[in-house]
């Protein structure tokens, strides 16, 4: 039964980074990318449909000159509000902004310590991410780390915690690398058997370390989540998993094409009508 729960909607493919890894190869605005007119039809089909939980992700979704405009459309229809940022262009008036809209998780990427961040994301961006998060934790939002794990990345990944502990940070996401957009063709930073048995000890060292100041989690595609999560996986006709295969979240790109997967609609020769 597919019973809709939450949805992503990518606000714009325009990004102010060109990130190596970037799974959606964004940077320029999409032909015909929904006007605002088209974005309130399509809450007002999504609340009607009973969503109730809403994440805005891009490219970088600040690049949109009246995504402030649409948050604030998503908040007077009661939608649980989520914003998925890059850091580059949150300010002080952004941060306090989200907080009066009552946005309930921020998620900001750190790939690691500086050198790792930076060589997938640019020069200069490391201390403006981490700038970004101290904003907007002043500003009394939960906010979530996303990390991308490469094999540049596996050993940052203790350390970052810490700092990220120490910055009383909310969440932290581990992330295997994908080799796709953008980054289609650098398999040379997947993670191979050896690194992911690394990876699993690691987070539940981590886990153990940091547990009680900071959630320490996996993702779906890599399958990290803890040990109670996957015993029970099978036991029903729905992924703990994958929120396709669960049926209850879908995403929606900046012109209006839904996908089941955020994932799928960025391989090459897998086109989503």
């Amino acid at each position: 039964m597919f019973d809709l729960r939450k949805v992503t909607f990518y606000v714009t493919n325009a990004c102010n980074l060109r990130c190596k890894h970037c799974y959606a190869s964004s940077g320029y605005p999409l032909d015909e990318e929904l006007r605002m007119e088209e974005v309130r039809n399509l809450f007002n089909e999504l609340y009607n449909l009973g969503v109730f939980e809403l994440e805005f992700s891009g490219g970088e979704p600040f690049m949109r000159p009246d995504f402030i405009d649409i948050l604030y459309l998503a908040n007077s229809m009661d939608f649980s509000l989520e914003v998925l940022t890059n850091g580059m262009l949150i300010d002080k008036k952004k941060a306090d902004t989200l907080k009066d809209l009552s946005v309930r998780v921020v998620q900001v990427p750190l790939e690691g310590l500086k050198e790792a961040h930076e060589s997938m994301r640019g020069n200069g961006t490391f201390e403006r991410a981490v700038n970004s998060i101290k904003l907007l934790k002043n500003a009394g939002l939960n906010v979530q780390v996303r990390t991308t794990i490469t094999k540049k990345s596996l050993s940052d990944l203790e350390p970052l915690a810490g700092l990220l502990a120490n910055m009383d940070v909310d969440a932290f996401l581990a992330t295997e690398y994908i080799p796709i957009g953008r980054g289609l063709g650098m398999n040379d930073l997947m993670l191979g058997p050896e690194e992911k048995n690394e990876l699993q000890k690691t987070l539940t060292l981590l886990r153990n370390t940091f547990g009680s100041k900071i959630s320490i989690r996996g993702d779906a595609y890599g399958c990290f989540e803890g040990s109670d999560d996957i015993s029970k996986f099978g036991k029903s006709n729905r992924s703990i998993l994958c929120g396709a295969l669960r049926g209850d979240w879908c995403g929606i790109l900046p012109n209006g094409v839904v996908t089941p997967c955020d994932i799928i609609p960025f391989y090459p020769k897998l086109p989503i009508n």
